[in-house]
């Protein structure tokens, strides 16, 4: 639960608590509109990109996360979609204004990225987010940005904004607070970059959360775990494995072995190759040494780890 505890931290005397059941808003209270949401993601990229450009090089964040009260989420989920291209076309339109300052306008990663959370009162410890406000994280690289077998720093830099002010921290977090704060797979928008800078939202097409290709499953202790493969190439390791990113399964357990098992999809099919002793389906698999020795993998095959005496699924997401 460390991720919480950071998170708590960071968010400490910034946002009110209250009670468990979520509130309807007060006489008075501002409610939270698709409006505000775009206001506050534009506030912060103009802070921001204010803040990291320098000399001829223009910088600013490609990653938002938004926090928002649960019901508020429920309430504007289905907008979300319009809200997003509504605001990368506003980029767009400051980035161009912002030219004659800064020539070199391309960002460093390909993609923007907006992450809408909601926040429930077990989430995060007692923290919460009160209706009709938001709070919004922001970063100059998404996730898995750089690829699935690049290395992750222990800490990444992430500037926090409160709504309505200009008030913007920059802490330091580690992580897993945003990895794990990806509760729901709706929500999670991926726009692809136009270096033309279209303002057109008719252009700006939107890639919701990378689709599943399968998902692999195993019980331990009485609780089930769940990991969804959605590279077409991704590694099951131990406890050991230092290496970040959606494309690393990894089990709690020391007696399997960094990327003890490789898994692909390719040319329309499934296949897996065993860097350690595994049974695939009762069957002793060959080790590989170097290069991969590909088998091809069934759905709803078992994968038994023979040292750690733990089974995972393997199941093919069906469309």
């Amino acid at each position: 639960m460390g991720f919480v505890r950071s998170l708590k931290k960071l968010m400490d005397g910034m946002i009110p608590s209250r009670d468990s059941n979520p509130t309807p808003i007060a006489d008075g209270e501002s409610p939270l509109t698709n409006k505000k949401i775009m206001k506050e993601l534009i506030n912060h990229f103009k802070f921001k990109l204010e803040e990291e450009s320098f000399g001829d090089q223009m910088l600013y964040p490609m990653s938002y996360t938004v926090l928002m009260d649960a019901t508020d989420y429920a309430e504007r989920k289905d907008a979300l979609g319009l809200v997003v291209k509504q605001t990368v076309s506003k980029f767009y339109e400051i980035i161009k204004d912002m030219q004659s300052e800064y020539s070199e306008y391309e960002p460093i990663c390909n993609s923007w990225y907006f992450q809408f959370v909601p926040c429930y009162d077990a989430m995060l410890e007692g923290v919460t987010i009160t209706r009709g406000s938001i709070r919004t994280m922001a970063r100059l690289v998404p996730p898995d940005e750089g690829g699935a077998n690049v290395s992750v720093e222990a800490n990444v830099q992430v500037s926090m904004r409160l709504d309505n002010s200009n008030v913007i921290s920059n802490v330091n977090l580690n992580p897993d607070v945003l990895k794990n704060i990806d509760s729901v797979g709706e929500g999670t928008f991926r726009v692809r970059f136009d270096k033309s800078l279209n303002t057109d939202k008719n252009k700006i097409q939107l890639n919701a959360k990378d689709e599943a290709l399968a998902v692999l499953s195993y019980s331990r202790e009485g609780k089930n775990y769940r990991y969804q493969m959605v590279d077409n190439l991704i590694n099951i390791s131990g406890r050991g494995e230092t290496r970040k990113g959606r494309a690393f399964f990894i089990i709690e357990n020391d007696d399997i072995i960094n990327s003890h098992v490789q898994i692909r999809y390719e040319n329309g099919k499934f296949q897996v190759a065993a860097f350690a002793p595994v049974k695939l389906n009762q069957r002793v698999m060959s080790i590989s040494s170097g290069i991969p020795q590909w088998v091809d993998l069934a759905n709803n095959s078992k994968i038994f780890f023979m040292d750690a005496m733990l089974a995972v699924i393997f199941t093919i997401k069906q469309d």
